[in-house]
């Protein structure tokens, strides 16, 4: 039953990274910013989506809470729609590698499976910044 479970989440790992590599939804100027840019844009996107919704949230207020101007969120993003595809992909990237860490680690399966259940977002992005 292990393995199963093991195959299960390696599945999953990598169907993320393919997903990602297939379908990039920002341009590549978005690719030459600093990580740190990158992540407080996509922290602030995350923040708004998941506070308002995808039909409330406001590109324009994204971009002032991230420190950059509408232009430039432009620049990066095409649409809305890129900008939220592209934060739910860092949700996944997060997800994967806690959940990597996770499976991976001596614990006994028990103990691993109440770790996923007890598995909170905000845990999860805090586990991968302390591990960077």
């Amino acid at each position: 039953m292990y393995g199963l479970h093991k195959g299960f989440f390696r599945s999953l790992c990598k169907a993320t990274k393919f997903f990602e590599m297939v379908n990039k939804h920002h341009k590549d100027a978005f690719d030459r910013i600093s990580e740190e840019r990158r992540e407080r844009i996509l922290e602030v996107g995350t923040e708004e989506f998941s506070s308002k919704g995808y039909e409330n949230a406001n590109i324009n207020v994204i971009a002032k809470n991230a420190g950059i101007s509408i232009g430039l969120m432009y620049k990066y993003f095409a649409t809305k729609e890129d900008l939220f595809i592209t934060c739910i992909q860092r949700g996944m990237r997060i997800l994967t590698q806690v959940i990597e860490e996770i499976m991976a680690s001596d614990d006994k399966l028990l103990i691993k499976a109440e770790k996923l259940i007890h598995l909170r977002p905000f845990q999860a992005k805090c586990q991968l910044h302390s591990a960077v």
